[in-house]
């Protein structure tokens, strides 16, 4: 498959007036009635056939997939063929630079987040506090059995609680 952006001498981000502005110089280069031999090994044919194709948004969009799904883009020029004051370079942002704004946000909720982890760690490390398995002086409430004993009646259906004080000991 032909490489197109190499006979117009183009890179394949080029614009339609660079198509266009390109074309135009490069048959008045290689025109019949002004050069007399092919210069270069390029036809006006070529050329006219290049431009047919790159100059037409849809052809050019076929043209980009089958060229550049074919894996000849190796043989495509490896420079840039617009001239370096023509056309200012849109060099991509770097990742740095891209997240330069949010990198103020991300150290405070990084120092948050592990403070968090770290409670955390040192909540599940240590024991859970146990009470006191020794009784604290303190009133108790205690139930004494005040019913008479009778025959035939249950003696704890008649309790009357009564709060002592108790002392561990």
């Amino acid at each position: 498959m032909k490489n197109y952006y190499s006979i117009l001498q183009l890179a394949p981000a080029a614009t339609q007036p660079e198509i266009k502005k390109a074309y135009r110089m490069l048959v008045k280069k290689h025109h019949p009635d002004v050069a007399t031999t092919a210069a270069g090994g390029i036809s006006i044919q070529e050329i006219n056939e290049a431009y047919r194709v790159l100059s037409n948004p849809q052809k050019r969009q076929a043209y980009d997939w089958a060229y550049f799904a074919s894996g000849d883009e190796e043989q495509a020029p490896a420079i840039h063929y617009a001239p370096a004051g023509e056309r200012p370079s849109r060099r991509q942002p770097r990742e740095r630079e891209r997240i330069a704004p949010y990198m103020r946000y991300v150290y405070p909720i990084l120092q948050t987040s592990l403070a968090f982890c770290l409670l955390l760690l040192v909540d599940y490390a240590l024991p859970l506090r146990k009470r006191s398995t020794r009784p604290s002086t303190s009133l108790k409430c205690m139930q004494k059995n005040t019913a008479p004993k009778q025959p035939g009646v249950h003696a704890a259906t008649w309790t009357i609680p009564s709060c002592t004080p108790f002392r561990a000991g």
